[in-house]
């Protein structure tokens, strides 16, 4: 901290992080949340196969994007993109056996052909592994 006189007036030049600070205080910003937190929220979203999104995560620690989105680094954001790929295809499974409950409620065989014109699911392998899963729970 500096202090001057100019035209009878007293100046005061203070450094960039505590200029910060008094700002944060003015306007009640928040801390970051941790690392830890932020691990158990993502953790919570993808128990409840919800899309992880920076916005969700920041929502759940009742913060700002700009406040969690320093922590999604490139290793972070690519094992999230990870996550969510298990979360939709999990998604479009549950979809293809709720299909395939209808096709087969009349006592008819799955047909591959039928239950890809009613999920609109176009990956044989998803609709593969609905239909072993439908026939194990059966």
């Amino acid at each position: 901290k500096i202090a001057y006189y100019f035209d009878n007036r007293v100046y005061i030049i203070i450094d960039r992080k505590t200029k910060m600070k008094i700002v944060g205080e003015l306007i009640n910003t928040k801390e970051k949340p941790k690392k830890q937190h932020l691990d158990d929220i993502i953790q919570e979203l993808w128990s409840e196969n919800i899309k992880i999104t920076v916005l969700k995560v920041a929502e759940k620690a009742r913060s700002t994007r700009y406040m969690v989105k320093w922590y999604f680094d490139d290793k972070k954001k690519n094992e999230i993109s990870g996550l969510n790929k298990i979360i939709r295809e999990t998604f479009l499974i549950s979809k293809a056996i709720e299909a395939i409950d209808l096709l087969t409620e009349g006592g008819d065989s799955i047909k591959m052909r039928h239950l890809k014109k009613i999920t609109s699911i176009r990956d044989y392998s998803i609709l593969k592994k609905a239909v072993k899963k439908y026939e194990d729970a059966i």
